[in-house]
């Protein structure tokens, strides 16, 4: 159980609470999935995709660049793009500056599902996530998960889902900024994307990675 260059091995204690952060995550994206895929008939993968393309600046992202920010391989985004593609969501072009560049381009139908399929993952976030905490529990978890992930950051904003101001035209409105600490059981906005198969009255099966947090909903939509 020891790690190559560690010190000391894992106490009881600290396995138990590794153990329960895994569990809790992990039902609450496979709730957050469910709800995406019956409501919306998309993958909390391929939302997650539309949001960061949303918040970029020109809503435009090189390949790596979006595989960095969804933490998927980049054969992964590649096969998730291809569906998204399919369904007129993203497109594909060359980057200006460099004609072997490629980068993933937003539709105006792609930002127009996103906007219509949010209101399903927020909620699901509230949900799951937001009423099941207080002030104080919530406030303590942040500063938990800024610890975390400030220890093991290596990637930029980008991972950890940080709005890009210049992209966000469009989506102002779906998170109440303002009234985030009334938590009175007031329900936000809206903030999801679906992949190309629901063009097709396919619903997407490729689920999120359970090895990221998507149901962090993406973006500040």
């Amino acid at each position: 159980m020891q790690h190559p260059g560690t010190t000391r091995r894992l106490s009881r204690t600290e396995l138990d609470v590794w153990r329960s952060f895994l569990r809790a995550h992990a039902r609450i994206i496979r709730a957050l999935e469910s709800e995406l895929l019956a409501d919306q008939r998309l993958s909390l993968a391929s939302y997650d995709v539309l949001v960061q393309l949303a918040e970029a600046p020109q809503r435009r992202l090189r390949m790596t660049e979006l595989a960095d920010a969804v933490l998927l391989s980049r054969s992964g985004v590649t096969r998730l793009v291809d569906r998204l593609e399919r369904g007129g969501l993203v497109i594909r072009a060359r980057v200006d500056s460099d004609g072997r560049g490629v980068e993933a381009v937003l539709t105006q139908h792609g930002f127009e599902r996103l906007r219509a399929a949010s209101g399903t993952h927020l909620s699901g976030i509230v949900t799951h996530f937001a009423e099941v905490l207080d002030d104080e529990d919530l406030a303590s978890f942040g500063r938990t998960c800024e610890i975390l992930g400030g220890a093991t950051e290596s990637t930029g904003d980008a991972v950890l889902g940080e709005p890009v101001e210049s992209g966000m035209d469009g989506l102002d409105g779906l998170v109440d900024d303002e009234g985030a600490n009334d938590r009175t059981g007031g329900r936000p906005g809206h903030g999801h994307a679906d992949n190309g198969n629901s063009e097709n009255g396919s619903a997407d099966n490729g689920s999120a990675d359970n090895g990221r947090a998507a149901g962090h909903g993406g973006s500040r939509s």
